[in-house]
């Protein structure tokens, strides 16, 4: 237990750090929007992440700021960029936020606030995915992990796009040190501070919202290299796969569905079909080359997708056409099951229950409808917009 008394000085030093690869204009509108916030931090530093142009400060506003520039010599992602520059913060306080985040006035304020109280680690604010421009932009506000927050809350997993942190805390936890993976920082750092006794808190009352737009295709890469690996290591052996498929997706997404008819937007609905085909690709491939399923279990899979919506042929047509271009579509055989112990998950895949919302959707009509209209909505939704750069490297 720590104790509840001041953890910091009536006016603690602030080390702001941001990070930027091949994205410089987020990062120049980051440092003119910091004049505007109602505290001030007292060192800025900006991680360049091995832009192919280097990053330098612009215009009088941005020289007047106490930035130092830490460049690394080659795109080595959010994990390094971060560690970099929060290791290099020599204030009490740390505040760190992507380049694309944009926050209210008053987020580091009370975010210092609520860092007084010793039994607090981890500090954010709303974090909002998405511009709200799009589509995906809005899907992303409905059911993205990073949803808009309301009131004062403990919780244990805090973004990592705009949080801030007593240094000592940092220090204490080791900061990212034996945490490999390019992505999934924020999620190592919460449960680290949680592992320690602190509290993690989401305020409300403030929000940070991200600048840039996300692509259906980066949502599918994004969401598969956070939970890929542990989705893949925990299937359970004594159940099939189509039973844990539809359990961990068809029955989410069948409920995803009602709101998204509640909503409005039918056209969402395609961002669902496009990632539980992507998944399902991935799982199967991931487990039949460790053997753990019957080596033809991904063909069978895309064999049921295509018998189910191939009489969609604009819908069906635009699904394999992006999971092409995911590099997940055909379906690869694995290797065989190493032993007869194998127990269900190595018998004969049957994937009739776990596509049983695609019965569904042919019999509300809303099959037809993507396929007349929802499949254009969501190209020219997408049509014309520069994405991130940052998240074509992160998930090459």
């Amino acid at each position: 237990m720590h104790d509840n008394t001041n953890a910091l000085a009536d006016r603690p030093t602030v080390s702001f750090c941001t990070y930027t690869f091949n994205d410089a204009s987020l990062a120049h509108g980051m440092l003119r929007s910091v004049s505007d916030w109602t505290v001030q931090p007292d060192e800025i530093i900006v991680v360049d992440d091995g832009s192919d142009v280097p990053f330098t400060l612009q215009g009088k506003v941005e020289n007047a700021l106490p930035v130092r520039v830490m460049r690394l010599p080659e795109n080595m992602g959010f994990t390094t960029a971060k560690s970099t520059g929060l290791n290099a913060a020599g204030g009490d306080v740390i505040f760190s936020a992507d380049c694309d985040a944009r926050m209210d006035a008053g987020y580091l304020e009370t975010c210092i606030r609520h860092l007084r109280d010793q039994s607090v680690g981890l500090v954010c604010g709303s974090c909002e995915q998405g511009n709200g421009q799009g589509l995906l932009d809005r899907y992303l506000l409905y059911f993205g992990e990073n949803s808009p927050a309301s009131g004062i809350n403990e919780v244990k997993f805090i973004s990592g796009m705009a949080f801030a942190l007593r240094r000592a805390v940092w220090e204490e936890v080791d900061g990212f040190t034996g945490h490999t993976r390019r992505f999934c920082s924020d999620h190592a750092l919460s449960n680290r501070i949680a592992a320690k006794g602190y509290k993690l808190i989401v305020d409300g009352n403030v929000k940070a919202t991200q600048e840039r737009r996300l692509s259906r295709l980066a949502n599918c890469r994004r969401t598969w290299a956070w939970c890929g690996t542990p989705l893949v290591d925990g299937t359970v052996a004594q159940y099939s796969l189509p039973e844990q498929f539809l359990a961990l997706f068809t029955n989410p997404l069948l409920q995803r569905a009602d709101i998204i008819s509640q909503k409005g937007h039918p056209a969402m609905l395609y961002f669902d079909l496009l990632y539980i085909s992507y998944v399902g690709l991935q799982m199967t491939e991931a487990l039949g080359d460790r053997g753990r399923i019957p080596p033809d279990a991904g063909v069978k899979f895309q064999k049921m997708l295509a018998g189910k919506l191939g009489p969609y042929p604009q819908l069906f047509n635009q699904l394999r056409s992006d999971l092409l271009r995911l590099e997940s579509w055909p379906a690869r055989n694995g290797r065989l099951p190493d032993s007869a112990d194998a127990s269900r998950l190595a018998r004969e895949c049957d994937w009739s229950d776990a596509f049983y919302f695609a019965d569904i959707f042919k019999d509300s009509g809303v099959l037809g409808w993507l396929n007349r209209e929802g499949i254009r909505l969501v190209l020219e939704d997408e049509a014309g917009t520069d994405f991130s750069a940052y998240l074509k490297a992160e998930l090459r």
